[in-house]
């Protein structure tokens, strides 16, 4: 009732019939899901994995040509091996069936729950192990497929519409950046280098002197990421002065180099996405971090594909919390929408088979679920027209006034309801 999904659900649910339902894949890249050819599929979830049609058949050959043996439903990129070794994605920690339960637990069946999107197809990408570990290199890899690319196995009017990154990182990665926003069959030609330029830093200092080709120096903007290369740290542009080849900037974190030693620092604005790029929703956080001042990845990453998502509570206040004594990373020009976050019930491995959990990831999921909902609905909207809308379809809440851009939390029914 939250997000107003019983109105949203008058108007669509997801699709009844399968070829329909097979042109909106929702990837999810977390611990894994069971998709039951390893081990049983969640009763609820189980007829919403995705199946390979370009090789069903555990026969030990690589049928579809793509590196990958047997990789019938979603791959293991921990273990990322071509053999069949490495079509189980079956889940380890239980967080990834948390969050394909609150995007696409089958709705009207009778069974624990619904997730916001009845009727989906679901594809398993097991990319963290057991000790949740965040590695980009991984994400990187689940990202672009295995090791060739998803894009092999879908035809030209089925494709990935919609990628859940439920995890959060603290270092910028510039290929995770691109593998986000171009698949590895899109044109490199998309983006532009990461360029450098020469700097000068003082130690502890949240100014910059920038040197370089005045047209270079243009490029960096307030709001934009940089990274030095003496540290791995990324730091958020927050102010710019000067002209020609001298700029100061400052910074949201303080600069670390060498005194006045040159050094370079690389810079991220945002870029034009792939033709087959997919819109990607981000959980912010669950450490009460300011994302203007404190960058998280992938979150934070410049793309009109990219949505960011923050955690509200139950209550009729909503305001930012992750559940469990954990509040949500805001960032009034990071964040884009918050949704609920707290004591969400939803699918778990195991017995029983239900239960609550919480956090930002629980909140991106909702969103995930309303972008696949909208792109059944309008199938004729462009990706950037769909991410943009969903960043508005909110309530607006005075708690989230000062926490996000769009200054509230997600209606699914206006979601829905409004032409993107």
């Amino acid at each position: 009732p939250r997000i107003s999904a019983a109105q949203a659900w008058d108007t669509v649910t997801g699709t009844n019939t399968a070829q329909e339902g097979n042109k909106t894949i929702v990837a999810i890249i977390d611990s894994g899901l069971n998709n039951g050819l390893n081990a049983t599929a969640h009763p609820d979830i189980a007829a919403n994995i995705w199946l390979n049609p370009n090789d069903s058949t555990e026969d030990g050959i690589d049928n579809d040509g793509v590196g990958g043996i047997d990789d019938l439903s979603g791959w293991n990129f921990v273990t990322n091996t071509s053999a069949a070794s490495s079509n189980n994605p079956n889940d380890t920690t239980g967080h990834g069936t948390n969050i394909a339960g609150v995007v696409g637990a089958r709705g009207n069946n009778g069974l624990g729950v619904a997730g916001v999107a009845w009727r989906i197809k679901l594809l398993p990408l097991r990319a963290s192990t057991s000790s949740e570990k965040r590695d980009a290199a991984t994400y990187v890899r689940a990202i672009n497929g295995h090791p060739a690319n998803y894009d092999a196995d879908l035809s030209n009017d089925v494709r990935v519409a919609v990628v859940v990154h439920p995890w959060v990182m603290s270092i910028y990665d510039e290929t995770l950046f691109s593998a986000m926003n171009q698949s590895v069959n899109d044109s490199q030609a998309a983006y532009p280098a990461p360029n450098t330029i020469q700097a000068t830093w003082a130690i502890g200092s949240y100014l910059a002197t920038l040197q370089g080709v005045s047209a270079n120096l243009d490029l960096i903007k307030p709001g934009m990421i940089v990274t030095i290369a003496s540290s791995t740290s990324p730091t958020r542009v927050l102010d710019k002065w000067g002209t020609g080849g001298t700029r100061i900037i400052a910074l949201s974190g303080a600069a670390s180099g060498s005194g006045t030693t040159p050094t370079f620092v690389s810079f991220s604005g945002a870029r034009v996405p792939g033709p087959q790029a997919p819109i990607n929703v981000c959980a912010a956080g669950n450490l009460n971090v300011n994302l203007d001042l404190t960058p998280r990845f992938p979150a934070c990453l410049p793309s009109p594909l990219i949505v960011c998502v923050g955690s509200s509570s139950e209550n009729a206040d909503d305001r930012p919390t992750a559940g469990a004594g954990n509040l949500s990373n805001y960032g009034q020009n990071s964040v884009d929408l918050f949704a609920p976050g707290e004591n969400i019930r939803t699918t778990k491995i195991g017995s029983p088979a239900y239960g609550v959990s919480n956090g930002s990831s629980l909140a991106a999921a909702q969103v995930a679920g309303a972008v696949a909902l909208m792109t059944l609905h309008y199938p004729l909207a462009s990706r950037e027209a769909i991410a943009a809308a969903v960043k508005t379809a909110v309530d607006a809440r005075a708690s989230l006034s000062t926490k996000c851009v769009s200054g509230g939390r997600l209606n699914l029914e206006r979601a829905v309801t409004t032409t993107p």
